[in-house]
């Protein structure tokens, strides 16, 4: 019997392989329109399956907010982000940014693959942190990070919907500390894909707490309290990956029930359109009109 089942694995293992050889085979262009396929066929099912199994609700998948995150999938997914604005503005801002180019990993040698990793991991997720209570406290910072707060139905998918100009601004600052340690791809590769997974993960509905693992890592009911309507949970729970920095610097909430509303109580954004173009609208009523209102008071 057991070896029926290992036969059926490593069949299934082996059309993983074909299949993922196949797609690398394919013209760049189809590739890039079939990436948020594989996504959600990636994510959906085990994320969909742990959901139900915690107790969590699934109508999320049904809502408009949903649909528009998957937009935003299919930009990340065919690069635009990160072709027209990401990998251009850093062409462009790399000659300003030598000042940071200390490469402290140097002085730990490469085979120590393990601790390169973990340095940079914890001075990385250090930095997001801070630059995330930043976006809340910066007027022109927080009018873009509103694009991913307007949810009011997370899902995995509400990680990828961040505007444009929040995701080349994030660029910036996370190749600070790239620049600062001298990381290799060896060293943030770890960062990268653990990331990806926590990320992915905070966004759900899984309601398990998981524990004592929560005053370590961004658990979905932890990060839940930082999407809530509810004021007592306004400016709190930061972390990106780590939730060590908020119980360390007094930024950690915690209830035993999550949050019944998520989004914004003074801004809307109902349609795929909004989410891009008031951000812009906030930039300019923030700066903008109130000097020209102070104008033409100063006319009269």
């Amino acid at each position: 019997m057991l070896a029926g089942w290992e036969h059926a694995l490593a069949y299934i293992a082996s059309l993983g392989h074909h299949a993922r050889d196949v797609y690398h085979h394919l013209n760049p262009v189809l590739r890039g329109a079939l990436s948020p396929l594989i996504v959600l066929a990636k994510y959906a099912p085990p994320i969909f399956i742990l959901e139900r199994l915690s107790g969590g609700k699934t109508t999320q998948y049904k809502s408009a907010g949903f649909r528009q995150d998957f937009v935003y999938l299919i930009l990340h997914s065919g690069g635009a982000y990160r072709t027209l604005l990401t990998i251009y503005a850093l062409g462009i801002l790399t000659p300003y940014l030598r000042i940071f180019d200390l490469k402290l990993l140097d002085h730990i040698p490469q085979e120590h693959v393990i601790v390169r990793a973990v340095i940079y991991f914890l001075a990385a997720d250090f930095m997001l942190y801070w630059y995330h209570r930043w976006q809340h406290s910066n007027s022109f910072l927080w009018a873009f990070h509103t694009t991913h707060h307007a949810q009011k139905n997370l899902s995995f998918l509400t990680q990828i919907r961040f505007h444009p100009v929040e995701e080349l601004l994030q660029a910036v600052f996370t190749y600070v500390p790239l620049l600062l340690l001298g990381a290799t791809a060896q060293d943030w590769a770890p960062f990268a894909v653990l990331y990806r997974v926590v990320v992915f993960l905070q966004h759900t509905e899984v309601r398990w707490h998981f524990g004592p693992l929560r005053k370590i890592f961004v658990t979905p009911h932890f990060h839940a309290f930082h999407h809530s309507t509810d004021p007592a949970h306004y400016n709190r729970n930061f972390g990106t990956a780590l939730s060590v920095w908020d119980y360390c610097f007094g930024t950690a909430v915690e209830a035993h029930e999550r949050p019944s509303r998520y989004g914004l109580s003074d801004v809307e954004m109902p349609t795929i359109a909004s989410t891009f173009l008031v951000p812009f609208r906030l930039v300019y009523e923030t700066y903008f009109k109130r000097r020209d209102q102070v104008a033409s008071a100063g006319d009269d």
